[in-house]
């Protein structure tokens, strides 16, 4: 008897993670409703379908999201400066270039689509002393403030160019983001979230990873999350990803979050087309993706990667994937819950999609 799409599209994915040892757990999510399509599958023996999950930079999505909502209700806008919203006590001391201040010069959308020059504290080489990563390893359990992140950004991580002439992936920009938001609204980023996009959206298993008091997650049904050999998932990186990416979530949480932006549900039509809005920059690290305001652009290449399979919506740096394919209208989410494994989550993915292609172009 022929295999349903669905169940080639699952036993794929098992395949595939099974003969992987570096795979301990992994969750893959396909949704296509013109085709019928809803499969939700999962793998790992501490693991169960819709079992809550970090996702590390798809988060970002969720501050981007955010900032539309305050652009469309005219309390902010794209063009607006960075150091008129949060003061100089904040910003100053970030974007110094042979020996001239730009911080005056960063804007929102700079901060959004990476182009600001600011540094990133997660992943550059500091100025002296020890990288971030190094820093996480040694003191695991450490906490930083985001106010804390950017105020080491200023005084170890080296700037990079003038703003909007170039690209660098910016974790920093992104806290910057968060502590906009709270500006503006006087209110936690956590509150915001929840108020903005969990509840309106019944996301009933999403929280910001910061937000202990939210009730909604029990900490020890978090899947685990591997780097090396060591499970990860207690270290505060996690929390203090703030508007990087911050958020616990389910797959299926998930899946409501992107229809949402895909049907206009929580932005409007404008501010979607703002945010797939793909710099003309891109980064030798990110071969084949462009990048709009918090949200990637899988771009296609003649031969190697059709246009049909371009999709948009982010990665993550533990496998974390969420996409909306256009070609066919497809959902794809899921994760590997391993730190730089990006190359396993994406061949997940594309092999979903491969199946759907096939149905869908006949």
């Amino acid at each position: 008897m022929e295999k349903t799409l669905s169940s080639r599209i699952r036993d794929q994915f098992i395949s595939s993670v099974e003969k992987d040892s570096k795979v301990k757990n992994a969750f893959l999510l396909v949704y296509n409703g013109a085709l019928g399509i809803h499969v939700n599958e999962y793998y790992g023996t501490n693991s169960t379908v819709d079992q809550p999950y970090y996702i590390a930079s798809i988060g970002k999505v969720f501050t981007s999201v955010i900032i539309g909502q305050l652009v469309e209700k005219k309390l902010i806008g794209y063009e607006d400066k960075v150091l008129n919203i949060l003061g100089n006590s904040i910003v100053d001391g970030l974007h110094t270039v042979k020996g001239i201040n730009y911080i005056s010069e960063v804007t929102i959308r700079h901060l959004l689509n990476h182009t600001s020059g600011i540094g990133d504290y997660f992943s550059d080489k500091p100025i002296h002393g020890k990288p971030m990563l190094e820093l996480i390893h040694e003191s695991p359990y450490k906490h930083y403030s985001p106010l804390e992140i950017v105020q080491w950004s200023k005084t170890n991580i080296k700037p990079r160019f003038k703003p909007g002439k170039g690209f660098h992936y910016s974790d920093t920009g992104y806290h910057l983001l968060g502590l906009v938001i709270e500006k503006i609204l006087n209110m936690p980023l956590a509150e915001v979230m929840e108020k903005n996009i969990f509840s309106p959206l019944d996301m009933k298993n999403t929280a910001l990873a910061s937000n202990e008091k939210s009730g909604k997650i029990d900490e020890g049904d978090i899947c685990d999350v591997y780097w090396g050999e060591n499970n990860v998932k207690d270290y505060s990186i996690f929390k203090d990803d703030y508007a990087g990416g911050g958020i616990i979530t389910t797959s299926s949480d998930l899946l409501l979050f992107v229809r949402a932006i895909i049907n206009h549900q929580i932005i409007n039509e404008s501010t979607l087309n703002e945010m797939t809005k793909w710099s003309k920059y891109s980064s030798v690290k990110l071969i084949g993706i462009a990048y709009g305001l918090g949200l990637m652009y899988l771009k296609s290449t003649p031969l190697l990667f059709p246009k049909k399979f371009s999709s948009f919506g982010h990665i993550g740096s533990i496998g974390s994937f969420m996409f909306y394919n256009p070609t066919t209208k497809t959902y794809l989410i899921g994760s590997v819950n391993r730190f730089q494994y990006h190359r396993k989550s994406m061949n997940i993915m594309f092999n979903a999609l491969k199946e759907i292609m096939k149905i869908y172009l006949t």
